[in-house]
């Protein structure tokens, strides 16, 4: 569960406040990563009680987990040389709405990872466990964090917010942040556009990577192609080259989302005009995954083997160059069907039938 605005999503609203209506239209999907990222959570948590580790934890994900247990206890015991009592509270329920004077607090609360109390201090460490390096400085949800930590536990001379990402370092990152109430503004006012009949449209590179509506909305599809491509290179100067390059991933990645969503219509059976559905081309392989029993069926049909796995099998392309029989390798090879993806009707690769019931 959790709140119609998240602390992880709050930067977005920010951003973007109209992304917040738009996703609404579309289903909260999760990933395999996500997943796994949850129960590395769990475990932590697990280990920072003296319980039971998840059982679907794998047993690397399980010793992650310790190790990432271990940081935290080694922060508390550092801590407590230095304050006279340290209080470790995990997976707490925070209330940003509360700290915000919403009318309507249950808007924005969320669940952090860490919180660790002492006289002096409030500190927030979140667990990361995903590949893409998290800057913690200027971290909003670590602030909403931090304002629903004020609201429970009361303010501290200081206050010290700490990201931890196992596959970039086992050493947390930190931020000190001075002024907190300076950033509740900025929230508040944010969730206020969104709510309002006609939020702002803000798109840009950041907000729309994991907005829900990416590659379905007009105005990232105006912000990530607005330039005229159509220019000669040779007369765009430096500096618009610089924006059409420095936009490159952006614009990628919506035509990326736009033609997967396009794939899945035209396979419902929507016809796009002067289009067609048809499989990615792939390259030849191997029938048999196993190289013992590759060798075995090469040495069968009396081909050279050592030519052919020097010391892993050449593809079948290449093992076509090294022997002049190419029917030799008939019922060796597969070739897989490819996904699917839209092509020009003129086409060479055959059109694929679209799969919907017809009622």
């Amino acid at each position: 569960m959790h709140a119609p605005f998240s602390p992880s999503s709050i930067s977005r609203v920010i951003a973007c406040p109209a992304s917040w209506r738009e996703e609404q239209s579309y289903p909260d999907t999760t990933s395999p990563a996500a997943e796994r990222g949850t129960l590395i959570h769990a475990g932590m948590e697990a280990v920072l009680k003296g319980t039971a580790l998840p059982t679907a934890l794998t047993v690397e994900d399980a010793e992650l987990a310790h190790r990432c247990g271990e940081v935290v206890m080694g922060l508390m015991h550092a801590l407590s040389l230095e304050e006279e009592t340290v209080t470790l509270h995990t997976e707490v329920r925070l209330p940003v709405g509360k700290y915000l004077g919403l009318d309507d607090e249950s808007l924005i609360w969320g669940t952090a990872d860490i919180v660790i109390v002492t006289p002096a201090r409030l500190i927030i460490l979140d667990l990361k466990t995903g590949q893409i390096p998290v800057n913690v400085t200027g971290s909003w949800q670590l602030i909403a964090y931090l304002l629903g930590a004020i609201e429970k536990y009361g303010r501290r001379p200081s206050y010290e917010l700490g990201i931890l990402q196992p596959p970039i370092s086992m050493q947390p990152s930190w931020w000190t942040v001075n002024d907190p109430t300076r950033y509740a503004v900025k929230i508040d006012d944010a969730i206020s556009d969104a709510l309002s009949m006609n939020p702002p449209f803000r798109p840009g590179t950041d907000q729309c990577r994991w907005c829900r509506a990416s590659g379905d909305c007009s105005y990232e599809a105006r912000w990530a192609t607005e330039q005229d491509f159509g220019v000669d290179p040779a007369k765009l100067s430096p500096e618009a080259m610089a924006d059409l390059l420095l936009r490159k991933k952006a614009i990628v990645d919506f035509l990326n989302k736009v033609e997967r969503r396009a794939v899945a219509a035209a396979t419902a059976g929507v016809a796009f005009p002067g289009m067609k559905l048809v499989h990615k081309a792939t390259r030849e392989r191997w029938a048999l995954s196993d190289p013992q029993k590759l060798a075995e069926a090469f040495e069968e049909r009396q081909l050279p083997v050592e030519l052919l796995m020097p010391p892993t099998p050449l593809s079948p392309a290449q093992a076509r160059k090294a022997v002049s029989s190419k029917k030799v390798f008939e019922g060796l090879v597969t070739k897989p069907e490819g996904e699917l993806t839209l092509a020009p009707s003129d086409d060479r690769r055959q059109e694929v039938a679209a799969e919907f019931d017809a009622e």
